[in-house]
């Protein structure tokens, strides 16, 4: 498989060693008749007036004041230019928090008179609150002008870096900056993730992490300023490269940190690469890999084999990448069961010679045999590779591949 694009800078070695040691009915033929849901109505909803209303946006919502007795499948606010908008018409969809929503309407034409309303939908149809109506400023008063999007550089499958220009920025105080992002398009700050930056009227640059790998992500500038006011730049759009598996080769992203409790959680290991380890014999077998600056973090499933009752999980780094046929004195080896530890040198005496002590690495597991799972996250300057060397990983992958011969194991490369 071609690996080309991905440029890797960062390497290390990993071995993976896996030790075997029903209701009441009633009788009133009415009563049968008659379900619950009979009594449901439209919801009730009220409109709430526009506010920071500039060339191109506003800021506006609603007020649930009652539900209808079914569950609210959509609420936001339509708007057209001309009058009795509905939900036909442009629209915004929100999230409920109590009993309000707020809903920021954006690409306004500068000005235009706009007709507004709240909507909320139920099983029964949908109900609008009051018809407003506003009208956008002239282009003369538009901020929107004043801030640009930066194009992102730097994409990787996990990441990617942008910013915003203000250099020529003369509008209010700027009391927040940075760049809203998201995998639908017609983002804001309301409803989207983003990035904050700090505050005054310079350029900033941001980067956007823990993104999901081969997907196409929307994003944009933006500023608010002392009057609440939130202005957008240019809404641009790239797509995060995709993690490859080669046969011999993974490639492992740059990634959010985590919480070592042995749980593996998709907020936490989704911007990681994951490959099957089809020959531990588990259906589920797999490992987990990615990093930040500062930690390598691991995570493993249905791997681990039991022996006298207990569980645990050994792997070892190769870390200048030797491939030698045999176990090195600078590799390194990690113990991960009841009692944790690490330790270097000869292969036949590892385990006698291990240490508890693990201030610069952490393990943990939620495991029953067959079921297991374990996250382990280790500092990248204990173990003090050579980060112009390669590495290779021994984890029952690829096919043939002996643990104690480093010369037969597949790689791993950290992406940038």
């Amino acid at each position: 498989m071609n690996t080309k694009l991905l440029n890797p800078t960062l390497f290390i070695t990993i071995l993976l060693f896996l030790f075997s040691i029903s209701g009441c009915k009633s009788d009133d033929p009415l009563e049968e008749e008659l379900n619950d849901d009979q009594f449901d109505t439209k919801p009730s909803v009220s409109t709430i007036p526009a506010s920071n209303i500039t060339a191109i946006s506003t800021s506006t919502g609603g007020t649930l004041n009652d539900d209808g007795g079914s569950e609210i499948t959509k609420l936001g606010v339509c708007y057209s230019t001309e009058t009795n908008p509905t939900i036909e018409s442009e629209k915004t969809i929100d999230n409920l928090d109590g009993n309000t929503y707020k809903s920021l309407v954006t690409n306004l034409i500068p000005n235009t008179q706009y007709y507004y309303k709240a909507y909320a939908t139920n099983a029964k149809g949908t109900s609008y609150g009051e018809e407003l109506n506003f009208t956008t400023l002239g282009e003369d008063n538009n901020e929107q002008t004043k801030i640009s999007t930066v194009e992102v550089t730097n994409i990787t499958s996990s990441s990617a870096d942008t910013g915003g220009m203000l250099s020529d920025y003369s509008g209010s105080e700027i009391i927040e900056k940075g760049v809203c992002y998201g995998t639908e398009p017609n983002l804001d700050i309301i409803n989207n993730s983003q990035t904050y930056q700090g505050s005054g009227a310079s350029d900033y640059t941001s980067t956007l992490s823990g993104l999901l790998a081969d997907t196409k992500y929307y994003y944009k500038a933006y500023i608010t300023n002392e009057d609440d006011v939130t202005t957008y730049g240019e809404e641009l759009e790239f797509t995060t490269k995709d993690i490859i598996v080669s046969e011999n080769t993974i490639y492992a992203p740059k990634g959010n940190d985590i919480t070592i409790d042995g749980i593996i959680s998709n907020e936490e290991w989704t911007d990681a690469t994951t490959i099957s380890l089809s020959n531990v014999g588990h259906e589920n077998a797999e490992l987990l890999v990615k990093y930040n600056d500062t930690h390598l973090m691991l995570a493993f499933t249905d791997v681990v084999s039991e022996s006298a009752g207990e569980y645990l999980l050994e792997f070892f780094f190769d870390i200048n990448k030797d491939q030698s046929e045999e176990f090195m004195s600078d590799d390194w080896y990690f113990h991960v069961s009841a009692s944790d530890c690490q330790a270097q040198g000869d292969i036949n005496l590892l385990y006698n010679n291990c240490k508890k002590e693990k201030d610069e690495w952490q393990a943990n597991n939620d495991w029953t045999y067959s079921n297991d799972t374990v996250e382990v996250r280790i500092q990248l300057s204990y173990i003090d590779f050579d980060t112009s060397a390669g590495f290779g990983v021994y984890a029952l992958w690829p096919a043939g591949v002996s643990e104690l011969n480093p010369s037969t194991w597949g790689s791993i490369e950290l992406i940038p």
